[in-house]
């Protein structure tokens, strides 16, 4: 499967992509890493639900409608094991998640250079949060070349079921390894899922290194099945603890 991982940020959308049929070659324990980082993570999650019409519309009393809702936070860690990589720039890696003391299984994925991803066979969709994260370790998501304050572009994305567009704006360059960049993106995902959102977010990130040094991501989703709206809503922060090339 091919998903340009901000999309992903619409969870809803990961499911619904098709899969890679290839199979990676086992990597044995004692098989030295490539590269090892690990992230600090904090998470908020709003989840909202409207079912209208419960009454008839006639009744003296309206057509009141029910609504729910539910609120989360925590903080884990996001792990990146960098496997094996390609003169291409794809890379394999192994990511992991640990969530208000929860562990997530391991999914094996390849990263391509732009930032899309193939799931290989059997392994499990990426966490939201994870899935919007690695792509910033691609060798073109942001690109390890010199940038300029004012520097944008955009990408489209046009799935079966997913259109998306991603803007990327360069805010801040302090040194080489050290700029700014806000990301935003709309997105619909229609079919049985018939969700439209939006993600508004700021990294600080490494071009010398081609990572993330930390950012913030606020994703804001509504889906109408039926008589019923739902509204989902999250923000993650992410800030680089470990780095294995830091020592390089």
């Amino acid at each position: 499967m091919k998903a340009w991982t901000l999309p992903t940020l619409a969870f809803l959308a990961l499911a619904a992509l098709p899969v890679s049929a290839q199979t990676p070659a086992p990597v044995s324990s004692a098989t030295p890493l490539l590269r090892h980082l690990v992230f600090a993570l904090k998470l908020s999650t709003n989840y909202s639900s409207e079912l209208k019409g419960i009454r008839d519309i006639a009744d003296p009393q309206g057509a009141p409608g029910v609504t729910t809702q539910s609120r989360d936070r925590g903080e884990g860690t996001i792990t990146c094991d960098v496997i094996a990589a390609r003169d291409n720039g794809d890379l394999l890696v192994d990511v992991s998640e640990t969530l208000r003391g929860q562990v997530t299984p391991v999914s094996r994925v390849v990263l391509h250079a732009d930032g899309e991803v193939t799931y290989l066979p059997n392994q499990k969709p990426l966490a939201p949060e994870a899935a919007l994260l690695i792509p910033f370790l691609a060798r073109n998501y942001i690109g390890p070349q010199a940038h300029t304050v004012g520097e944008n572009w955009s990408v489209n994305d046009n799935f079966d079921n997913f259109k998306a567009t991603t803007k990327f704006k360069i805010t801040a360059v302090r040194a080489p390894s050290d700029v700014s960049v806000d990301v935003e993106q709309d997105f619909t995902i229609s079919g049985t899922q018939n969700s439209t959102g939006v993600i508004r977010g700021h990294a600080n990130y490494d071009p010398t290194k081609v990572v993330l040094k930390d950012g913030s991501f606020d994703t804001r989703s509504r889906t109408q099945q039926g008589e019923e709206y739902r509204v989902f809503s999250s923000f993650a922060e992410f800030t680089l603890r470990e780095d294995s090339f830091a020592k390089h």
